[in-house]
């Protein structure tokens, strides 16, 4: 007797929530980098005192996660859903694929951050290989939800 086809796919739901879920990870952690690259040039850069700086910081990088995140939310839609179409007729379950997805995803997105939202405005920016290293972590955070459940 064979297994029910439904109880070897991962569920519509669980992969919307892998989805947001994998993209709230990858924004934590884009932030949290470009958070940390500005503590050093921002202390020596203002007059303000340390807890009006703490504020600026703690705001701005409030502000920074929101729009990286709505970004993020829109312009890796397409791609994860035909991938997402893809690896349920392959039925892939090994982190590595997700992992290497999500790195070729971040560094798309890279291309979006560089001509939108860079500050340093020349077409480099020192923090595109952290969008690389952020996709890595939200395709290992999805097939942790999943994509280990596609059998």
């Amino acid at each position: 007797m064979q297994p029910d086809k439904a109880l070897l796919m991962p569920s519509t739901e669980r992969v919307i929530a892998g989805y947001f879920a994998s993209v709230t990870v990858a924004t934590l952690t884009f932030v949290a980098i470009e958070t940390m690259s500005r503590v050093t040039t921002f202390e020596s850069s203002t007059n303000f005192t340390f807890w009006q700086k703490a504020a600026d910081l703690v705001f701005m990088s409030g502000l920074t996660f929101f729009a990286s995140w709505a970004i993020a939310v829109l312009t890796c839609a397409i791609p994860c859903a035909i991938l997402s179409f893809f690896v349920r007729f392959i039925k892939i379950n090994i982190f590595i694929f997700y992992v290497a997805i999500g790195v070729g995803i971040g560094l798309l997105t890279a291309v979006i951050y560089i001509v939108w939202l860079n500050p340093w405005g020349d077409g480099e920016s020192p923090l595109v290989p952290f969008l690389g290293i952020s996709g890595g972590i939200a395709g290992f955070t999805f097939w942790g939800i999943a994509g280990r459940h596609y059998r």
